[in-house]
């Protein structure tokens, strides 16, 4: 997992002999993330502890459980690793009157454990700009989705018609959030991709859209996942 970019946490402790000292850690770890794997085996299906840490993850409202068998193939396990590449990575493109929404959603993404990509375009300016954009969104294209803001100025943004286009280019999972009128039919009529939208225009509460963008894009990336 390491060698595709991933970072995952692996612990032996040696130092503590307390079983309930351990069990109360290893609970305190599992509460404060968000996205588990598990690496089956039948040494792993016969441990008390492995057993235990699924039995108290399944207790967990919202959290992500991947599986990995460590028995198969090693074509079929980087297969399965890639897989998990693929919901790692996300690329906002917005507008800067949208920004606050972008930073708070990014906020609820990276709680979740993304890496995304939403940097605030007038810092970004400089001679990098269009070198880095383009980087972002292919690693975003290879690991992830792009989200796309369609706010009531989107007209009027250059450097958003840029990144769709790059993103368009890098055949990325894009997911539309409509936050006007305008739909991406309206803007862009002979679009051929398949697509997806989130709407939420007329709902006013900036938390409410941020909850439902986020419910949203886990039925959706679940479903993408599940069904490769």
């Amino acid at each position: 997992m390491e060698n595709y970019g991933l970072r995952p946490l692996l612990f032996y402790l040696r130092c503590i002999n307390d079983e309930d000292e351990l069990e109360d850690l290893i609970k305190r770890e599992i509460d404060v993330r968000e996205r588990f794997v598990l690496c089956d085996s039948p040494n792993a299906r016969n441990s008390k502890w492995v057993q235990a840490e699924v039995k108290y993850i399944k207790t967990q409202t919202n959290k992500i459980v991947e599986q990995i068998n460590i028995n198969d193939t090693q074509i079929n396990i980087e297969k399965q690793v890639k897989q998990l590449l693929f919901r790692s990575t996300i690329f906002l493109s917005y507008q800067s009157s949208d920004f606050t929404l972008a930073k708070e959603l990014a906020e609820k993404l990276r709680q979740y454990e993304y890496l995304v990509f939403a940097g605030d375009k007038e810092v970004l300016l400089g001679s990098n700009f269009v070198k880095d954009i383009k980087v972002n969104i292919q690693e975003s294209a290879n690991k992830g989705y792009v989200f796309y803001f369609i706010g009531e100025n989107i007209h009027n943004s250059h450097w958003q018609k840029e990144e769709l286009y790059m993103a368009l280019g890098s055949d990325a999972s894009i997911v539309f959030i409509q936050l006007s009128s305008y739909s991406i039919k309206d803007l862009y009529p002979d679009i051929q991709k398949n697509y997806i939208c989130i709407n939420v225009n007329g709902i006013k509460s900036l938390q409410a859209k941020v909850d439902m963008i986020f419910n949203r894009f886990k039925i959706i990336d679940n479903e993408k996942f599940h069904s490769q």
